[in-house]
């Protein structure tokens, strides 16, 4: 039974992982190249490509942005790239 159970987990698991790459790989179709393309760059250097913005600091490698950087990361008004890591740095929440 347990064997069963864990095997159905495993099924479910695969079609997440297939669910979650099919929706990765519409939204990446839907950005400009080269962001599109530095963001592959990007994953296959990090863990992750795009990261929060901390207290005006990069939440991947940690180092202070540019004021207007961070404000406009903040706010969410602009795409914003880390001078230091290049990775994007975003707004704590979309809500």
């Amino acid at each position: 039974a347990e064997l069963a159970r864990m095997d159905q987990e495993t099924v479910q698991a695969r079609a997440a992982e297939e669910e979650i790459l099919g929706l990765i790989s519409r939204l990446m179709s839907l950005l400009p190249d080269p962001v599109a393309r530095h963001l592959v760059r990007l994953r296959s250097q990090h863990s992750r490509s795009v990261v929060r913005v901390q207290d005006g600091a990069c939440g991947g490698c940690f180092s202070l942005l540019p004021t207007q950087q961070g404000l406009d990361a903040a706010q969410g008004r602009a795409l914003v790239r880390c001078n230091s890591c290049s990775r994007y740095v975003v707004r704590k929440s979309w809500k």
